[in-house]
């Protein structure tokens, strides 16, 4: 029993802070020990997510007293590319992302279990499970890496320079959009919801479908274009006249350019049609 308090004691020490963004910790990575008559799980959690776009984590243990007996995937989280490599040896490699590059939300990544090894005497079991990061092995949303510093039991993460990221909207670098934009979000709201300073042009009260947004961060210039959902007139909000339009579209009236595509298909099924002119109509209703 000494044994397994031992090195619960080693697991429940061991926090992770990854800060990915500028100012406080926006990903936090915990670890915590349960107690099982000759195993102890292992819990690898996301308590605070602010964007990553995966990592790569060691995690060291005592392979005379302990050994890995097998993992189980956590249904918290939506990432589906997870790898576990155990070398046998006191080294065990956790790599994990998402194949859309943006793990999103909290909660269970993985639950690790291991057994405790026959022939130790309980009086000198004193094992150690830690955490290292190797380099180029935490990336944030922009596929950058994070600098880091750590120590047995305790991996920070420093701030990282503003990055061309958001936890609200969909931003899509290598198409050159900016998608999931509620109707009527003004300027400062969607500046606010951006991970670096940005110029929009035109510059208005409302982010506008067509609205081009550019971001220096690093040296690197990025420009994308913005897309407000249901705003197929490019005036910020949605109103009579995209409804007009909608209904156009779908009698194949006029035929829409690729930015006022994505705006009609309020629904995201890649298909504009009558289920995207209901959505619409609803919106408009309710802001009458």
């Amino acid at each position: 029993m000494k044994q397994i308090t031992a090195l619960l004691m080693a697991i429940m020490l061991t926090l992770c802070l990854l800060k990915v963004k500028g100012g406080d910790a926006s990903v936090v990575f915990n670890l915590e020990g349960g107690n099982g008559v000759n195993s102890v799980p292992l819990t690898v959690s996301l308590a605070v997510n602010g964007g990553i776009s995966g990592a790569s984590v060691n995690i060291i243990y005592d392979y005379k007293k302990v050994k890995l007996a097998g993992w189980e995937k956590g249904a918290a989280l939506n990432c589906d590319i997870i790898s576990v490599d155990d070398n046998g040896f006191g080294q065990l490699r956790l790599v994990f992302c998402a194949s859309d590059g943006y793990v999103r939300g909290t909660g269970e990544l993985l639950r690790l279990m291991f057994d405790r090894l026959p022939g130790n005497p309980e009086a000198s079991f004193d094992s150690v499970v830690y955490v290292k990061i190797d380099n180029k092995a935490v990336f944030d949303t922009s596929y950058r890496e994070a600098a880091y510093s750590s120590s047995p039991g305790i991996l920070s993460f420093t701030a990282s320079k503003d990055s061309f990221t958001s936890e609200k909207y969909t931003i899509d670098i290598d198409a050159g959009l900016i998608t999931d934009i509620p109707p009527m979000t003004t300027a400062e709201e969607f500046r606010a919801a951006i991970g670096c300073p940005v110029t929009l042009s035109p510059e208005g009260e409302y982010i506008t479908t067509g609205t081009v947004v550019t971001a220096m961060t690093d040296g690197v210039e990025y420009i994308c274009t913005a897309v407000v959902s249901g705003d197929v007139n490019g005036n910020g909000k949605n109103d009579a006249a995209d409804y007009i339009i909608v209904r156009r579209i779908i009698l194949r009236m006029i035929m829409p350019d690729d930015i006022e595509s994505l705006a009609a298909d309020l629904n995201g099924n890649g298909r504009i049609d009558a289920a995207d002119y209901i959505l619409l109509r609803r919106r408009i209703m309710r802001q009458e």
